[in-house]
């Protein structure tokens, strides 16, 4: 093989990016990661939701990528009432991160896994011929550079050059930033609707205090704002969140970024995919767009190992991957739907009328991937008339294979596995009742009855296992 030529080239060293080129080359596969930025530099997204230690942990990041960071015990809020609140986790499962160390972090565990890594190496052409692609590299030192490679990984978010098709999935919002230094500074995140928009703040480990302020991309092209940084102190003085800043300054200008979420309309094609912010954005509400973005690539790579090594399969990954994508989107949607209906009718402006229509119900939201409490473990249980079995590609552990997978309204989406076990063949034979604590009996020829009966109280707390009554 030619020095010049990979399996896949990664473009984009971002969490996303950084993830997919080393499960790439785990899955046996030679890759190039070029990303255009020098590292540490800063980047939104510090807030990481609880799923994302897991996935890291997969990889064998955890403990590297996290270091210094804050765990979240309590989060204030202001939503659906004109009062403080605060939501409290005495878990800490959320953590605060500075995206500069983590991200780096990332892509150095990345290099060490084998990943070759081209860094600040900028695409200047990308040109799909004979299956596979030929890339054109400039650096700030030298003369373009001409690469090849079978399949080429986008991950180079928000603001891709390589042909992205996408649709807006939810109202075009932008999003006003500032990080403050100074004394007494908030040390929770705090999240508060407001006339005009809603504003979010989150105290960053490197001592500053980042605050952003999301609002309708209407109010930003209409005002067309001189200062951006008087801009956002307005925006926060509809909240407390001027108060609370007012001693101190701002660490670098503020910044206007767009937050518009959307999903790209073929992610996938026999030699090329996206991941991370380049396959679809999240509304900034669900504050899980890194999480997302490493699911993406973890799946990711595994559909591009299939394209790679089983053609036959081609069919099955790409299908696999565009359903994965649009089923992600639209639970979120429907998750930021409930939560903006919550707080619109304390607001008369359009930000809230456009993000609070259609949606009657706060907790609507909860009718697809909802959750609440499992049932004991000794309660008489029996399976729900709603589930039921259907064949659907699913991620095997090297390769999209179609499986039989378990659906119900509670779950999000056709289930294969659960915690890393088959759900196919638990359920055969199973009597008409049981309890959780039976059924991992039952099951504990296949599964440590720990994992069973953790698998039992899952599936309890969705609705597939319900009480009789």
């Amino acid at each position: 093989m030619s020095p010049r030529t990979w399996d896949a080239v990664v473009v984009g060293g971002g969490p996303a990016g950084s993830i997919a080129a080393l499960r790439l080359v785990q899955l046996g596969h030679r890759v190039c990661l070029v990303e255009r930025s020098r590292f540490p530099r800063r980047a939104l997204g510090e807030s990481l939701t609880p799923g994302v230690i897991p996935m890291l942990e997969s990889i064998g990041a955890a403990r590297r990528c996290v270091a210094g960071a804050e765990r979240v015990h309590a989060v204030r809020t202001r939503w659906e009432h004109a009062h403080d609140a605060e939501r409290r986790d005495p878990e800490g499962r959320g953590l605060l991160v500075d995206r500069g160390p983590f991200d780096a972090a990332l892509l150095a565990h990345a290099r060490e896994g084998g990943v070759d890594v081209l860094q600040p190496v900028s695409v200047e052409r990308a040109t799909e011929r004979d299956g596979g692609w030929s890339l054109t590299l400039t650096t700030s030192d030298s003369g373009p550079r001409a690469i090849e490679t079978r399949f080429l990984v986008d991950a180079s978010g928000r603001r891709s050059r390589l042909g992205a098709k996408r649709r807006t999935t939810g109202p075009r919002t932008f999003a006003v930033h500032g990080y403050w230094r100074g004394r007494d500074l908030p040390t929770t995140p705090t999240l508060e609707a407001c006339q005009r928009g809603w504003v979010w703040g989150v105290p960053i480990p490197d001592g500053t205090y980042n605050t952003l302020a999301f609002v309708d991309g209407a109010d930003v092209r209409a005002e067309r704002p001189g200062s951006l940084e008087a801009w956002l102190i307005e925006r926060l003085r509809d909240a407390s969140l001027a108060s609370q800043v007012e001693r101190a300054t701002l660490d670098a200008p503020a910044r206007v970024v767009d937050a518009t979420p959307y999903l790209d309309e073929e992610p996938v094609s026999a030699t090329r995919l996206r991941v991370g912010d380049a396959a679809m954005a999240l509304d900034p509400l669900s504050s899980s767009g890194v999480q997302k973005a490493i699911q993406t690539a973890l799946a990711g790579a595994i559909v591009v190992n299939t394209l790679l090594t089983r053609p036959e399969d081609s069919q099955l990954a790409t299908r696999f991957y565009t359903d994965h994508l649009e089923s992600a989107s639209a639970r979120h949607q429907a998750w930021t739907a409930g939560h903006y209906a919550a707080a619109a009718p304390r607001f008369d402006s359009a930000f809230w009328r456009v993000r609070g229509a259609g949606t009657t119900e706060p907790n609507a939201s909860m009718l697809v991937g909802g959750t609440g409490p499992a049932a004991p473990d000794d309660a008489t249980l029996t399976l729900s008339p709603l589930a039921r079995w259907v064949e659907v590609p699913c991620l095997g552990e090297r390769f999209v294979e179609l499986r039989r997978a378990l659906e119900h309204p509670g779950i999000e989406g056709p289930t294969a596995f659960v915690g890393g076990i088959a759900l196919d063949g638990l359920f055969d034979g199973l009597p008409p009742v049981f309890t959780a604590v039976a059924l991992a009996d039952r099951w504990s020829t296949r599964v440590p009855r720990d994992r069973g009966l953790a698998i039992a109280r899952w599936l309890s707390s969705r609705g597939v296992l319900t009480i009789l009554a």
